[in-house]
């Protein structure tokens, strides 16, 4: 198989797989970090702190913004306690985007197998809640 025809098989994978409501929640949570980052001085050590601390956040259900949209939340993959207790397992996850060729592999092994690559590390998924706040 040529690497152009992997290439479209993955996205072709991705169109109709949770991996877009993720990256919709990212763009989010992005915008937010955008919005507060225009504010003299301060703004990026805030913007760089929500996207940091955003999975342990209580802004939506225990979720990031972008996530609480979405009703998604970051577990355990035994899927029994959240990582909202844990704050460096959020740095870890998130960092990794911010290191110039590891968000290139994560955002590949993403498309690839559906997990990044950073809840391989930390050994957290992103799933979706069955409940909604709304019908509990």
């Amino acid at each position: 198989m040529k690497l152009s025809e992997h290439i479209r098989t993955l996205l072709r994978n991705a169109v109709h797989s949770p991996i877009v409501e993720r990256e919709m929640a990212f763009i989010a949570d992005m915008f937010i970090i955008m919005a507060v980052s225009v504010f003299p001085k301060i703004g990026w050590i805030i913007g760089l702190l929500y996207y940091l601390l955003r999975d342990v956040l209580p802004l939506k259900g225990d979720a990031s913004f972008g996530k609480g949209i979405y009703n998604m939340h970051v577990l355990y993959h035994n899927g029994e306690q959240r990582v909202v207790v844990k704050w460096y397992k959020s740095i870890m996850r998130n960092v990794m985007v911010l290191i110039p060729v590891l968000n290139i592999v994560d955002f590949y092994y993403l498309l690839s197998t559906g997990k990044r690559l950073a809840d391989v590390w930390t050994d957290t998924s992103v799933e979706v809640s069955r409940v909604s706040e709304n019908e509990q």
